[in-house]
């Protein structure tokens, strides 16, 4: 039948096959590629955090209350979990056929009553519909026979990945399975004890001193006083006798009776003898006044000043020990590197902007799916009203600009139609299953980078708490060292023995010296680094140094701390002289900030001693409280110079110029070898 209608009308089956040609020409041109075609397929994931937790708290705390309170959703077929440390995922299967939207509100409503039995350090779920678009569109695996894992993972992160995400149209790679390079410190406690039990027996010792020391100041009180008692027992007999000597020769006076000579010379020789009894009484009482109002107190402020300082001490190193602990502890508790951190908080924004833009898009061709929906209708209709009445207020002012109604009515209607569009938008949000779907993965995305940026600032917390409490163990430390060798210094005999105590600035080129890998740095061709320009530190030579130590030792006493005057400079100063010297570019000094722990300054002497300090030339000296029970002169006789500043630090000595700095590094012995490898 078919080819009798073909030959009897042959136009129209010509027409009929063009059509259908035409037609599948329009639709193949129309025809868009998906790889992954939007699919409703019946499952659900819920997804909680729990920072901290191991995998057996997660699964006891999380994962099995939220299996129980899914479990009542209808359609469900099967329900899988995994714990991992910090993270919980629960996977429900539903029936075929099940409406995804009504099991999704269903769901919303059973979590709802179980957000009060989840842990208060958990998240809170976040419910997902399996979609095509959330699984990756292509999974690469990299091995190698002549590379070790450590060296494959290196490799992959470094040119792999980075490579991978310069492909046009590629959103973001990730990586699984890599290994990473952790450095981890770890202090010796046991050592750190036993250098501070021995710390405070040396300080338990020097108390015992002070207290015998003190004892010994006692005794000889009272051995001063018994002796005043026995003495003023003997001169009050005496003086009874010579008042008795002087009434008989008043009364043989008054009778007129005549005295010899030598009579007179003994009534004379008792009235000495009387003067010179009361003398010695007011004598001995002044000088055991004197000894209980200025021996006792000095020994036992002496006494009151260690036992305050041990105290200090003690209390100081056992708070930093704590925040050291505590640090230790947030630091193992996290388990990874700051840049791993860093990298999470990148990988997090960069997934972050990706679902921003998915969701942008999705957003943007959310009208078009929505053009039958009522709701949506209306809310255009709305819109395009709302719009006339502005142009039409607009076109109104711009004939009287004047007309402050006019003007207000327009700024009402501008508002207006500002809340149109913001409804159009939330409606958009609510309605459209693909703008709903890209802004839950949005904002699970800026949740994870809320996440990761807490865990990197906890991180860096614990770094700076961590190296401010080593700083402050080792601060401790050193006055300890001090308060021991000066307490020592107390016991030796100075004509056998000298302890001293020095202390100095940064030794340029020495182990802790920055200034030998700037040089490296300008050799490499790369730029100086330095943490901040402004930064002052004091800078000496090694043989400068020796020079303290030589000086400290020829006019040093016991129990003394010197200090040399050496001069400071900014660290930008310094760098940019050692630019000069190897060629480096002084323009492109890096600052990469303040690191933990660091000072914008450091001192040599506090405002204490600057008060007692002997300002002797080039060096400043601190003499130690040495007094012996003749106080006597250290009140009668006169004192050297004292220092007139109130700290002695780096921001407040001289301060050297550019030219300055760079002739004091070039003298170095050290640059000067350096100078000569260049030529």
């Amino acid at each position: 039948m078919l080819s009798r209608l073909s030959v009897k009308k042959p136009m129209t089956v010509f027409v009929c096959v063009m059509l259908v040609l035409i037609l599948g020409v329009m639709s193949f041109i129309n025809m868009t590629t998906d790889l992954l075609p939007n699919m409703d397929l019946p499952y659900a994931i819920a997804y909680t955090t729990y920072i901290g937790a191991s995998p057996e708290q997660v699964e006891q705390s999380v994962t099995k209350t939220l299996e129980s309170a899914l479990a009542t959703t209808s359609g469900v077929k099967n329900i899988t979990s995994i714990s991992q440390e910090n993270v919980s995922i629960v996977v429900l299967e539903f029936e075929e056929g099940t409406g995804m939207d009504s099991a999704m509100i269903e769901m919303n409503a059973s979590l709802d009553q179980i957000a009060g039995s989840l842990p208060e350090a958990a998240g809170s779920p976040v419910l997902m519909k399996i979609n095509p678009d959330m699984l990756p569109i292509m999974v690469l695996a990299v091995d190698s026979d002549n590379m070790a894992r450590n060296e494959l993972s290196e490799f992959t992160s470094s040119t792999v990945i980075p490579a991978l995400e310069r492909v046009d149209g590629v959103a973001s790679v990730s990586g699984s399975g890599l290994v990473e390079s952790q450095i981890r410190v770890e202090l010796d406690q046991a050592k750190i004890d036993e250098l501070n039990d021995k710390v405070l027996a040396a300080i338990d010792s020097s108390l015992a001193d002070a207290e015998k020391q003190l004892k010994d100041s006692r005794r000889q009180i009272n051995d001063a006083k018994k002796k005043l008692e026995e003495q003023s027992g003997t001169a009050y007999a005496q003086l009874v006798a010579a008042a008795q000597q002087l009434a008989d020769a008043k009364d043989q006076a008054s009778l007129g009776s005549t005295l010899t000579s030598a009579e007179v010379k003994a009534i004379q020789a008792v009235l000495a003898q009387y003067d010179n009894m009361v003398n010695l009484r007011d004598s001995y009482n002044a000088s055991e006044d004197y000894a209980r109002t200025h021996l006792s107190a000095v020994k036992y402020a002496e006494l009151q000043s260690l036992q305050l300082t041990r105290t200090q001490l003690r209390a100081q190193l056992k708070a930093a020990q704590a925040s050291l602990e505590t640090a230790e502890a947030t630091l193992k508790e996290i388990g990874s590197s700051e840049a791993a951190l860093q990298q999470d908080v990148t990988n997090a924004k960069d997934a972050q902007e990706a679902a921003q833009t998915a969701y942008d898009k999705a957003l943007d061709g959310a009208p078009e799916r929505l053009k039958d929906d009522p709701g949506w209708q209306d809310l255009l209709r709305q819109e395009q009203e709302k719009q006339a009445e502005v142009d039409d207020l607009q076109a109104q002012l711009e004939k009287d600009p004047d007309n402050t109604g006019l003007q207000a009515q327009l700024n009402t209607a501008e508002a207006e139609l500002a809340a149109i569009q913001a409804a159009q938008t939330a409606y958009l949000t609510r309605n459209d299953p693909q703008t709903v779907a890209a802004a839950e993965k949005l904002s699970a995305a800026e949740e994870e980078v809320t996440r990761a940026n807490a865990r990197l600032e906890t991180f860096q917390q614990a770094t700076e708490a961590k190296a401010e409490a080593e700083k402050a163990i080792a601060d401790a430390t050193k006055a300890i060292e001090e308060k021991v060798a000066v307490a020592k210094s107390r016991l030796c005999n100075p004509d056998k023995t000298k302890i001293c105590c020095t202390r100095y600035g940064n030794v340029m080129c020495s182990r802790g010296s920055v200034i030998p890998l700037w040089i490296e740095q300008i050799r490499a061709g790369l730029p100086i680094t330095l943490t901040e320009p402004s930064m002052t530190r004091f800078i000496m030579s090694l043989d400068e140094a020796v020079d303290l130590v030589l000086f400290a030792f020829e006019h040093g006493a016991n129990g003394d701390i010197l200090v040399q005057k050496a001069p400071a400079c900014t660290v930008q100063v310094q760098a940019e002289a050692v630019c000069e010297l190897f060629g480096g570019k002084k323009e492109d000094i890096k600052v990469i900030g303040i690191r933990h722990g660091e000072k914008m300054y450091e001192t040599l002497l506090t405002k204490e001693e600057c008060a007692k300090a002997v300002d002797m030339g080039n060096f400043y000296r601190v003499p130690a409280d040495n007094r012996d029970l003749n106080y006597d002169k250290f009140f009668t006789e006169g004192d050297v110079e004292h220092v007139t500043i109130e700290e002695f630090n780096s921001d407040n000595a001289y301060r050297l110029s550019l030219e300055e700095t760079k002739v004091k590094i070039a003298a170095l012995e050290y640059i000067q070898e350096e100078l000569a490898k260049k030529k």
